[in-house]
C-alpha cells in the first residue's frame, strides 16, 4: 500500500481559497462557475491535492473576492515588473 503525502504549501493555499469560500457563504459550484472550471477542480485545489497555474490561481482570486495581489502574495507566484 502507497501513501500520498499532500505538498504542505498546497494544503495552505487550498485552506485559505476555501476559508475566503466559506466565509463569503458560497458553495464550491458557484465559485467554480465564476472562475470557469469544474467543482471537481476547485475541490482538487482546496484540499491541496492540485497545483493549478497563475491564471486559475487568479481567476479563483476574482471568483472569491481576492486581488491579483493577494492571491499572487498567498502562491507565491508573483510577476516581476519592470
Amino acid at each position: 500500500m502507497t501513501s500520498t503525502r499532500r505538498d504542505p504549501e498546497l494544503v495552505r493555499i487550498g485552506a485559505v481559497i476555501r476559508d475566503r469560500r466559506e466565509r463569503l457563504r458560497e458553495v464550491r459550484r458557484d465559485i467554480a462557475d465564476r472562475a470557469g472550471i469544474h467543482p471537481v477542480t476547485l475541490k482538487k485545489i482546496e484540499l491541496g491535492d492540485q497545483r493549478a497555474s497563475r491564471l486559475l490561481y487568479l481567476r479563483i482570486a476574482d471568483a472569491i473576492g481576492m486581488t491579483d495581489d493577494e492571491m499572487d502574495e498567498l502562491t507565491g507566484q508573483e510577476v516581476a515588473v519592470k
